[in-house]
């Protein structure tokens, strides 16, 4: 950031900060001045990704915690604090603490840090280690915006999200857009979660491609659960190739059959040939065949015979023992798990989305 980037930054936080009520300005203010407490020392070894990627892990590269870098915060260097803040807020090397994460953010906040000003007004929209503030969080946030920090937008929109009133969850949408024009991994995952449950996944894919390349940890596991899951399930097998597994008496072939049939799926739409199916794929105690079968003759047709509008029905009907059923949690898009992780301000400051 230039100095003169950075002045202006530093000028709009201070404002911020000046427009909190005269006690709480005074704590942050003396707050800043306080000496670090004494932290033991611990080695702290990079965390190790798993097989998948998945997120559950450690949150971000760790380093040692040292006494430097706790004076350093304490002196008021503006980085130096927001590491510490993290550290408190993740609970590495240290006691996890959100009250000290929140008042470290602040002391990095009253030097200028951007994001750190985001961070604090998260954890008071949260109710994170301090008094739930919504209406003053909105506040810090838009002006963590102004100053340049990109995460801002998606924080806010966060918060906004959770509001019954339908234009605080418009100005959610329109913050995400925000975050995501420009550039904020945060912002296009959760964008691309939300074109994925509407159905358009290939807007999905390249958002969460996006947020891959700007190193968002939730985005490759999300690209690769759509390659896995979806373009399978997209690549069918054939007729012929199933009917011969199902002439095996395979379980999962003949259930398989019996709903391209059910369902007029590369096939004329045959229920005799459905229902001779599905019994035998029951018969070997395979459980959506099972289920499928229970759901069929619980309404047989008058005279005995199958009723066409209930099978047609339930042509699509999901069923809960179905192995895709027991792969919906899998489905689901993957969302981020630590709202801090790959946290940076912008060169420049974008102009904020107006208030509401």
């Amino acid at each position: 950031m230039s100095r003169r980037a950075r002045r202006a930054a530093l000028i709009l936080i201070a404002a911020s900060i000046a427009g909190l009520p005269a006690a709480l300005r005074a704590e942050t203010e003396s707050r800043a001045r306080e000496p670090a407490a004494e932290e033991p020392l611990h080695e702290c070894p990079a965390p190790r990704p798993d097989r998948d990627g998945a997120i559950g892990g450690a949150r971000r590269p760790l380093a040692r915690v040292d006494r430097e870098l706790a004076s350093r915060a304490a002196q008021g260097d503006p980085e130096a604090a927001f590491a510490v803040a993290l550290r408190y807020f993740d609970g590495d090397c240290v006691r996890k603490s959100f009250a000290e994460a929140h008042r470290w953010f602040e002391i990095a906040a009253a030097s200028g840090h951007a994001c750190a000003l985001a961070a604090a007004s998260h954890l008071k929209a949260e109710g994170l280690g301090v008094e739930r503030d919504p209406a003053t969080a909105r506040e810090g946030l838009q002006a963590a915006q102004l100053a340049g920090c990109r995460r801002a937008f998606y924080l806010q929109a966060l918060l906004e999200e959770t509001s019954p009133r339908p234009e605080r969850q418009q100005l959610a949408r329109e913050l995400l857009e925000r975050g995501t024009a420009l550039g904020d991994g945060h912002a296009l995952n959760l964008l691309g979660a939300e074109r994925e449950r509407g159905g358009e996944r290939q807007a999905a894919e390249a958002l969460y491609r996006r947020a891959a390349a700007a190193g968002n940890r939730a985005a490759p596991v999300n690209l690769k659960r759509l390659d896995r899951y979806f373009s399978q399930r997209e690549r069918k097998e054939s007729i012929d190739s199933l009917r011969r597994r199902a002439q095996a008496k395979e379980p999962a072939a003949l259930f398989a059959l019996a709903q391209r049939y059910h369902r007029g799926d590369g096939v004329a739409a045959d229920y005799v040939e459905a229902l001779k199916l599905y019994r035998g794929a029951a018969q070997a105690n395979h459980p959506p065949a099972v289920e499928m079968l229970a759901l069929i003759l619980s309404r047989p047709a008058a005279r005995g015979g199958i009723d066409v509008a209930w099978m047609q029905s339930l042509a699509a009907a999901p069923l809960a023992t179905d192995e895709q059923g027991k792969r919906r949690g899998v489905l689901q898009p993957v969302i981020d798990d630590d709202p801090f992780y790959g946290m940076a301000p912008r060169v420049d400051a974008p102009a904020a989305v107006p208030s509401r």
